[in-house]
């Protein structure tokens, strides 16, 4: 059942417009709180339809009722790693806005989550190196590029193109004003204290833009 709604979910991405949202706000300490946020509204029009019919294709859909059951097993696997709390998994099916969040005691905690998280959503098809640090007054934050050039160019037209127009934004936030970012695409705002990040997913996945930034305090 796992496996189906996560192919459900797959099919609806590479059918749909969307933006990622990944929000980390630190305390001083290192503790804080981690947001993800899957905004699909830009096709909810279509995604009705698709969830009125039931099916894409000869693909069956799952309901907003197993939709809810797969978002609590997402909860419940944040809430799992050991330093989180607060877990929430939510559903928007009027906008198609899906949003994870969770406190965090350490970057180490947040770490195990998202890579949980991702396992979970991907089934076990996507690993990433995908980590952040916070220590002798510097954060970190790391990702890995999802596939070399040439095997994205092998990806189906509809797949870069739907990787290509989607987005990703990092907003991360913090107690103490920023000095030096090692990010050049990255921007700084709010009193010098907030870091923000925008790419496509397509230049993500292979390799070309990165979110990789050591922001110094």
């Amino acid at each position: 059942m796992k496996k189906v709604l996560f192919f459900s979910f797959l099919t609806i991405f590479f059918t749909s417009c969307f933006e990622i949202v990944e929000e980390v706000k630190m305390k001083a300490d290192g503790s804080g709180k981690m947001i993800v946020t899957v905004n699909m509204s830009e096709s909810k029009e279509d995604l009705k339809g698709y969830m009125d019919s039931g099916e894409i294709g000869e693909m069956k859909l799952p309901d907003q009722k197993e939709l809810n059951s797969y978002l609590s097993r997402i909860e419940n696997t944040l809430e799992s790693v050991n330093g989180m709390s607060n877990a929430s998994a939510e559903a928007d099916f009027n906008e198609f806005i899906f949003t994870f969040a969770a406190d965090f005691t350490s970057v180490k905690s947040m770490n195990v989550a998202v890579n949980k998280l991702t396992k979970e959503l991907s089934r076990g098809m996507i690993s990433i190196d995908n980590k952040y640090e916070y220590a002798n007054g510097k954060f970190t934050r790391s990702f890995g590029s999802m596939l070399s050039a040439a095997d994205y160019e092998k990806l189906p037209m509809m797949q870069r193109f739907v990787l290509e127009s989607a987005r990703m934004v990092s907003i991360y936030t913090f107690s103490k004003s920023v000095k030096k970012m090692s990010n050049d695409n990255a921007e700084l705002s709010a009193g010098d204290k907030v870091v923000k990040f925008k790419s496509t997913l397509g230049d993500i996945a292979k390799g070309t833009k990165s979110v990789q930034n050591t922001i110094s305090f």
